[in-house]
């Protein structure tokens, strides 16, 4: 049931994210680097690189690097927290829900209860603390079988969600799939992701590219990803955000494609036509909306 997909839930004048680069929470030590790598947003980790014991020190790491003003053109401050069904999200949300953050990322939610219960607390924590309501977006981690079965109901839980993040690595150890040179067992959790968002206005970004040596192998995935429909993808390594972000940028040939597309679209409404032939490709509606996208999300990234 679509039934607010009309109001788009990422903000209309934000750029699409490209890059969202983890830095443990235990390692205070690289936030400033994370900070400066050129990544759209820096994920201070405090789920999976965090092991049992440091889970309060890395807490207390983020809260204190969260006070540093990011400025108008710095990457978006986002937190994973630890899962509800742990002890330590309410511990987590506590000390990083402040001036500073733009988001939460909750990793392998699988029902809507425990995203309503994440967007309880954030809203009674922005109360307390005057932060303005709503200021704090919520970002889901696609990665467990209950996720992909419940991915509308999830979205609909909380309109704080504003982007999905599809995670291969969880979903493929708790499904058994073993993961092959294509990926082709995880394709309809791709597409679904892709999907969801999309009827929501939210966006969507795919997961970890793990070898982050293997830069060929990483351009193949993210080039994969963005025929999915994907506007990013999730980074471990600074070296990884420049082949992301030129994969996830239009390219100079695209650009002058779409600007020959709303030229020949200028020419079709003079004429009254409705459908076109340009170099071999028939021009009708779907192909002038795809050419408008590209040049919209060109702008607000700054390419072309």
């Amino acid at each position: 049931m679509v039934k607010d997909a009309a109001i788009p839930r990422w903000p209309a004048d934000a750029p699409p994210v490209r890059s969202l680069l983890f830095v443990p929470g235990g390692r205070p030590d690289r936030f400033e680097k994370a900070r400066a790598s050129g990544a759209d947003a820096v994920i201070f980790d405090l789920e999976d690189s965090v092991l049992e014991s440091g889970k309060a020190e890395a807490r207390r790491n983020v809260a204190r690097g969260l006070v540093a003003p990011r400025g108008g053109n710095g990457p978006l401050a986002v937190v994973r927290i630890n899962p509800v069904s742990t002890r330590h999200w309410r511990n987590d949300l506590r000390a990083v829900v402040r001036r500073g953050l733009d988001a939460v990322m909750l990793p392998k939610a699988a029902e809507a209860e425990e995203v309503k219960a994440v967007d309880r607390l954030i809203g009674q924590l922005e109360r307390d603390r005057r932060i303005k309501r709503g200021t704090v977006q919520l970002f889901l981690l696609v990665e467990t079988p209950g996720a992909i079965l419940h991915l509308e109901s999830l979205i609909l839980a909380s309109r704080r969600v504003t982007l999905l993040a599809f995670g291969p690595e969880d979903l493929s150890l708790a499904t058994g799939a073993m993961p092959s040179p294509d990926a082709r067992e995880m394709f309809y959790g791709r597409s679904l992701t892709v999907i969801a968002a999309s009827a929501y206005g939210c966006q969507a970004v795919d997961g970890v590219y793990m070898r982050f040596r293997d830069t060929r192998g990483l351009a193949r995935e993210a080039e994969r990803a963005r025929r999915f429909g994907f506007t990013g993808k999730l980074v471990v390594h600074p070296a990884q955000i420049v082949p992301v972000h030129r994969i996830f940028s239009p390219t100079e040939k695209e650009l002058e494609w779409a600007q020959a597309v709303l030229k020949l679209a200028d020419d079709m409404a003079a004429r009254g036509v409705g459908a076109a032939g340009m170099e071999g490709q028939l021009v009708d509606a779907p192909v002038i909306g795809r050419a408008r996208r590209m040049l919209a999300a060109a702008r607000k990234i700054g390419v072309g």
